[in-house]
């Protein structure tokens, strides 16, 4: 299964770990996964991040990171403390997008009058 990954912001970092993290964890938002290997391993990374930057920053708190990964496409979540989380939605179907109108009528016959304005 395919997966689109949403990036949501959390609460404002309070220090320089935090901000490190948001930093490099706002990169992993709007990918498309390909499979649910890729899935994983881009939660697996994710964690090794948190990791080093809570040990890169031991004077800050530790960040903490949870995940919530459920092989029936729903509920697939990871929280990184208060300042971000991720979604990830299954993708279900592509949508073809021609480039122009004649081509979009052999795709989509059930719209022929789409362009008609």
């Amino acid at each position: 299964m395919r997966y689109f990954v949403k990036f949501h912001d959390g609460c404002q970092a309070k220090n320089k770990a935090q901000s490190t993290a948001l930093e490099i964890m706002s990169t992993y938002g709007s990918v498309l996964l390909s499979s649910d290997t890729a899935l994983a391993n881009i939660v697996s990374d994710m964690k090794s991040v948190i990791e080093k930057v809570n040990i890169a920053n031991r004077r800050c708190g530790d960040i903490s990171f949870s995940s919530y990964i459920k092989h029936d496409g729903r509920s697939n979540t990871v929280n990184i403390s208060d300042i971000c989380s991720f979604s990830f939605y299954p993708v279900l179907s592509d949508l073809i997008v021609p480039e122009d109108e004649t081509e979009y009528e052999k795709f989509n016959p059930q719209t022929e009058n789409v362009f008609n304005f």
